[in-house]
């Protein structure tokens, strides 16, 4: 796909969830309670926060593949939290993106499987350059899974 077609879908798929939230939101109020409007506000405040984190990593490609991740996660039940090193050692070496997408997806969907799935992941710089951290009870007891030069 080419990238003014990929920002585009990714904009959308932004724009259907944003819209999802105000629906959400407007329910609760609707219904009468305004305590559990402001715990789903909290929520989605602090989705479209690390939504804007994701999206200041290098290079792009690595930003929305990463963002779509994140939206794949909550899909799945997952609570997600993303911890980034700012700045980061430089960018992440663009072969190596679909490794760290796919370690986050898939640790993504071993936790969706437990109760009250979670996930926490850190990117941050190691030894040799980044290094990718997950943790969560199907991720195992180290959080540090790779380290990427």
């Amino acid at each position: 796909m080419e990238p003014a077609a990929t920002a585009l879908a990714a904009l959308r798929e932004q724009r259907h969830r944003f819209l999802n939230h105000l629906q959400v939101l407007s329910g609760w109020l609707q219904l009468g309670d305004p305590a559990q409007a402001a715990r789903y506000l909290d929520r989605a405040v602090a989705e479209l926060q690390a939504e804007g984190a994701l999206s200041r990593l290098e290079p792009p490609e690595l930003a929305l593949a990463l963002i779509r991740a994140h939206w794949a996660a909550l899909d799945l039940g997952v609570a997600i939290r993303w911890h980034l090193a700012n700045p980061l050692p430089g960018p992440l070496a663009p072969a190596l993106v679909p490794l760290v997408v796919g370690l986050v997806e898939r640790a993504a969907a071993a936790e969706s499987r437990r109760p009250a799935p979670e996930l926490t992941v850190t990117i941050g710089p190691g030894p040799g350059g980044w290094e990718l951290g997950l943790r969560g009870p199907a991720a195992g007891a180290d959080p540090k899974l790779a380290a990427m030069a």
